[in-house]
């Protein structure tokens, strides 16, 4: 966390960021600027330069107001987003661009709430890489991921895997099966 004062100029975050000019201006959406200009909180994804390397940084600037209603000061919170790497790292998600800074900063939005999200993409894009950071970010991260693979299974098959079945309901049933809604805890 970080207190700017109101009077700093945004090359203040350059510091921060590791560039030498403001992160606005080195192509990056600049979270003092757009507190400064709208008043309200504002949220930004970065990539800082950290002891460990260039990592994806969840910006939050916090303007605090005096009693007539100026800005005084800047509280910045800086969360890291550990489901992502910047650089070649020990994560599955690695990336910079634009696009995938978008994608991630909608992952860190959407994993602690209790949204239901549909991923959408061609083949090999990494939906379930995405899925998994989603359940990574999430309040039930401890908890099992459970996937299903549902494109080849009849609607049949489909609802004994959803929903389990008991031992010779159908041909094949040698066991008991509770389903993946129970394997998963949202009984």
């Amino acid at each position: 966390m970080q207190l700017i004062a109101s009077d700093k100029h945004a090359d203040f975050a350059a510091i921060l960021d590791g560039f030498d000019v403001p992160c606005d201006q080195a192509g990056e959406s600049c979270p003092l600027s757009a507190a400064r200009e709208s008043g309200n909180k504002e949220r930004v994804l970065h990539i800082h330069q950290t002891p460990r390397g260039r990592e994806h940084v969840d910006v939050e600037m916090l303007p605090i107001k005096a009693a007539d209603g100026t800005l005084k000061y800047f509280v910045e919170l800086l969360k890291p987003v550990p489901v992502a790497s910047a650089e070649i790292s020990d994560v599955d998600m690695v990336g910079s661009s634009p696009v995938f800074n978008t994608m991630l900063e909608n992952i860190t939005r959407v994993g602690p709430t209790d949204a239901s999200v549909l991923l959408l993409g061609e083949s090999g894009t990494g939906k379930e890489l995405a899925a998994l950071a989603i359940h990574q970010a999430s309040k039930r991260c401890q908890a099992a991921m459970v996937t299903l693979e549902s494109s080849g299974l009849t609607d049949t098959l489909f609802e004994s895997e959803l929903f389990g079945h008991v031992k010779g309901a159908f041909t094949g049933a040698a066991f008991n099966s509770p389903g993946l809604i129970v394997a998963a805890g949202t009984h």
